[in-house]
């Protein structure tokens, strides 16, 4: 049976029985759905644009794509609806962002790993050779406290006598931020000497750990 949409594809019933294919009425109102759903989304991330809000991944626009691909007077175009999206076009941007970061912090490169907790935070900090650091902060008791429970930073390292320094990523050199850690005079684990960042914020937790925190090897 030739279907009415230009294809010679038909569908069965789950139960057997003649077989049928959807009609073109059927089809429309699916498209129509999809694109009033991808619409929905796509519009929901124009505003994150304006309101300067995290976008979310580009679900609308793969909605959109596949309303517009119910319309068989609408298939060729079904690319638009993944071009409006400004989900996608993040998603795009972000692949090489990605990738760079994965290849800076590959296993291999890894040349320290430290951890420390107190009653408050837990701490990762990962050094990777030659100059890229990545830090996880946690939330000692994520169920005592609002906001975030865990939040991550990137930025680049440097090493001088028995001491390391960490300067995290930003757009302008003055918002960039600091922390400084001092091997102990064991020489087992170190200790954080200078950190120029401790007030809670939206995240309601550091970008770093507070002065005279210890961090071990693991």
């Amino acid at each position: 049976m030739i279907c009415h949409l230009g294809c010679s594809a038909s569908l069965s019933w789950p139960l057997g029985g003649e077989k049928v294919c959807p009609t073109v009425n059927t089809m429309n109102a699916i498209g129509l759905l999809l694109c009033l759903a991808g619409g929905f989304f796509v519009a929901g991330n124009l505003a994150c644009l304006v309101f300067r809000r995290s976008l979310v991944p580009p679900l609308g626009g793969v909605l959109l794509a596949a309303g517009l691909l119910c319309f068989v007077e609408w298939r060729r175009y079904w690319w638009i609806g993944l071009a409006v999206d400004a989900g996608f076009w993040m998603m795009v941007l972000s692949v090489p962002i990605l990738w760079s970061e994965f290849r800076r912090s590959r296993p291999a490169l890894l040349h320290l790993n430290l951890a420390g907790s107190n009653d408050k935070i837990d701490a990762d900090v990962r050094l990777f050779l030659p100059d890229h650091y990545e830090i996880k902060i946690a939330n000692s008791s994520p169920s005592d406290v609002e906001g975030a429970s865990s939040r991550g930073s990137l930025g680049t390292w440097r090493s001088f006598d028995s001491e390391i320094e960490l300067t995290s990523h930003a757009d302008k050199p003055e918002a960039r931020i600091k922390m400084k850690i001092r091997m102990n005079v064991n020489g087992k684990g170190y200790e954080v000497v200078e950190s120029t960042i401790w007030e809670s914020d939206r995240f309601n937790l550091p970008e770093f750990p507070p002065i005279g925190f210890q961090l071990e090897a693991k």
